[in-house]
């Protein structure tokens, strides 16, 4: 019966056949355990794996070849971060989501899962400042007891569009109602409240506001872009110099998840180097003479060390506009992110009491016309 909803699922539903082995499948089993207190027998993995050989063996895949989300590399935060409006009350939250999210390459629903005493300081300033944070991530794609580690690392008092630090102790002062310095000291009730206490949704929906008002065609991105940025960011820092592709590939996996050398991440390699990488420069070396003149031919290019080789990633198109080819203009909020806002703000008030339906709709009425402008004035 498993194999047979397994194939339902390939064949019929054209899911993806490497989602279905490393989630639904992984899924399944530990559904099954908790069921039964039991696990599946050898016989029964033996037929799972044979099934899933077969249909490889079919071409039964279902990879997705349409245009995927576009990554949002290092320049893209700043971009992002600092065209967030100072007088939002939501500014520090968003701002250190979206941090952390893209250094440490986390999900949305791995973002939603932590709480306040999933938070540990490891190292300080000798004054006693934090420095080196750890967050825990419990909660990944098909896992709810993932129990990993990532650390950040920077200064509470630096203010700084990519210092994870500062912004987090800005959202915790403004959010939460203490700082950095005291979170070993929380009593315990007050650990289990959500560091970003909003749900997947809003946190997609606020960043394609964001996005949308930069100037971005928010279309092209989602929350998963800060994902793939955190691995292409990398390798940009890295600039492809002498084996660090594999060292970054292998150091992004241990940090976010992947399996190394997937094709998750050679896909997003591919995504980094049609935009950022000069072909020319691939096969250029030291001393390799580019003219035939008669003045170059009197300098010296004998000594490798005289040529200074460029890095094959070229600065200038890692701006934003080149990158991600579009002109980029930052502009009020769109009509239809705005009224999407606008939903998620009506799905929250109408939990806080008994609503009756006319009442609902009484009020999601009136939000939509007098507040659809007001409402993202006050974000």
């Amino acid at each position: 019966m498993l194999c047979a909803f397994i194939r339902f699922l390939c064949v019929c539903c054209r899911y993806n056949l490497h989602s279905v082995q490393n989630v639904y499948i992984a899924a399944l089993k530990r559904m099954n355990l908790m069921e039964t207190n039991t696990k599946l027998s050898d016989e029964e993995n033996l037929k799972i794996a044979e099934m899933y050989r077969e249909m490889r063996r079919e071409g039964v895949v279902n990879k997705n070849d349409g245009p995927g989300k576009e990554p949002l590399i290092t320049t893209d935060i700043i971009r992002l971060a600092s065209s967030c409006d100072a007088g939002s009350k939501y500014r520090a939250e968003n701002i250190s989501l979206w941090l952390f999210a893209h250094q440490c390459g986390a999900r949305s629903v791995s973002c939603e899962g932590i709480t306040l005493g999933d938070i540990f300081v490891t190292q300080r300033e000798p004054d006693g400042e934090p420095n080196m944070i750890q967050i825990r991530i419990n909660i990944t794609k098909g896992r709810k007891d993932w129990n990993h580690r990532v650390t950040l690392e920077g200064r509470m008092d630096e203010e700084g569009w990519l210092n994870a630090v500062y912004w987090l102790d800005r959202h915790l002062d403004l959010n939460h109602g203490f700082s950095l310095e005291v979170i070993e000291t929380l009593p315990p009730e007050r650990k289990q409240d959500k560091l970003w206490n909003c749900s997947r949704e809003v946190m997609r929906t606020r960043l394609k506001v964001q996005l949308d008002r930069a100037g971005y065609d928010a279309s092209k991105f989602g929350f998963h872009s800060l994902r793939s940025g955190f691995m292409c960011s990398a390798l940009i820092a890295s600039e492809l110099k002498g084996n660090q592709v594999d060292n970054v590939m292998r150091t992004t996996a241990y940090v976010a998840g992947w399996v190394c050398g997937s094709e998750t991440q050679q896909r997003y390699v591919k995504e980094l180097t049609r935009s950022a990488i000069v072909a020319t420069r691939l096969t250029r070396g030291p001393g390799m003479v580019e003219s035939l003149s008669e003045e170059d031919e009197e300098e010296d290019t004998s000594s490798p060390a005289s040529v200074q080789v460029k890095p094959v990633f070229e600065a200038s198109l890692l701006d934003p506009e080149i990158f991600h080819n579009m002109k980029l203009e930052e502009r009020q909020t769109t009509p239809k992110l705005k009224l999407e806002l606008l939903r998620h703000r009506f799905e929250k008030e109408i939990t806080r009491g008994d609503w009756t339906d006319e009442e609902k709709i009484s009020y999601k009425r009136g939000m939509e016309r007098s507040n659809a402008d007001t409402y993202w004035t006050n974000e």
